[in-house]
């Protein structure tokens, strides 16, 4: 018989790892809306806002809403305007 607390450190252990991989595919998903890859500073709370939702509600029809309504997709740069 396993032990309460390895029970609760696996379920932690993959919790931790799936709310990794839904933060990454936000992010990703936030590069590929914007059409490039999101380093800058000032898109650091736009990433951290959304990763966070997602990761939260797993909703990918959500994610679209929140990427959409982020500074970051709102306040970007028409396409060949340089900053």
């Amino acid at each position: 018989m396993k032990h309460p607390l390895t029970k609760a450190g696996e379920y932690s252990r993959r919790k931790f790892i799936l709310d990794a991989a839904k933060t990454c595919f936000a992010e990703k998903y936030l590069d590929f809306a914007l059409a490039r890859e999101v380093t800058d500073p000032v898109d650091a709370c736009s990433i951290k806002a959304i990763g966070d939702s997602f990761s939260a509600s797993g909703d990918l029809k959500q994610l679209v809403v929140t990427v959409a309504s982020s500074d970051s997709f709102r306040l970007r740069l028409a396409e060949g305007v340089q900053p």
